[in-house]
């Protein structure tokens, strides 16, 4: 199966997106931790109405870099 980083970062519908992750065939893994984030095959952050708030969240836990890290090329926050 595929394992899927969920990013936990206080914010978005951590249930929802690992439902429907699971019913997808993935294993999705909620995870503040950048270690996790670099093992995982893939990185899911689920999203918000506000982003502002939601940068400030990442920020404060040092997700931003290890999600930059993994997102294509080209994209960015």
């Amino acid at each position: 199966m595929v394992k899927i980083a969920v990013v936990d970062y206080d914010m978005g519908n951590l249930h929802s997106a690992c439902k429907g992750l699971e019913n997808a065939g993935a294993t999705p893994t909620v995870t503040d931790n950048p270690q996790v984030i670099a093992a995982a095959d893939a990185v899911l952050l689920p999203g918000v109405g506000s982003f502002d708030p939601a940068m400030q969240h990442l920020r404060a836990r040092n997700l931003e870099a290890p999600i930059h890290e993994r997102s294509p090329v080209g994209s960015h926050f």
